[in-house]
């Protein structure tokens, strides 16, 4: 009997991201800062992903939960784990998909985010609880502009990510 091979093309799966800061006046609703930034998806996030995928345990069956702030100002890297210095967490207010695009908010009222806000992460597995530096970190990024300072605590501020898969 001969041998049949079969070959297939190779196909990548990227995960792109970018993270939009929008600080709006509580009395009035007017946008008074908005920031765009491109973020890291960092290993421990792959591997999330991943396990999630393979559904590798019930604790990945909670996906993408939690959204926090913080003050930190180093730059991304793969390594990352946690927030450099985080301030503040919440759940995710909003999760969305349309197509191999994902929409992620989350809105924190002023008083949940008064701070200098530098940084940004997502959060995911059921070991994230509003604890700081809880769950496994899927991506992080510095704010563009030299971040916010809401250290006042006069500003809401939603955080919007885009996680966009290709398949190339």
């Amino acid at each position: 009997m001969a041998e049949v091979k079969l070959i297939l093309p190779k196909q990548t799966i990227r995960f792109k991201g970018d993270v939009t800061l929008i600080a709006t006046d509580p009395q009035t609703g007017r946008v008074v800062k908005r920031l765009r930034q491109r973020n890291l998806i960092v290993t421990a996030g792959l591997g999330l992903m991943g396990d999630m995928l393979i559904d590798a345990s019930a604790a990945y069956d909670t996906g993408l939960s939690y959204c926090a702030l913080g003050t930190g100002t180093t730059a991304p890297v793969a390594g990352n784990t946690t927030l450099q210095t985080e301030t503040s967490r919440k759940i995710i207010t909003y999760r969305g998909r349309t197509g191999a695009s994902l929409d992620i908010r989350t809105f924190f009222i002023a008083s949940e985010c008064s701070a200098n806000l530098k940084e940004t992460g997502l959060f995911g597995s059921s070991t994230a609880t509003a604890a700081a530096n809880s769950g496994v970190l899927f991506c992080r990024a510095i704010l563009a502009a030299g971040g916010f300072d809401n250290s006042a605590g006069n500003y809401d501020v939603t955080i919007a990510w885009t996680i966009t898969l290709t398949a190339a």
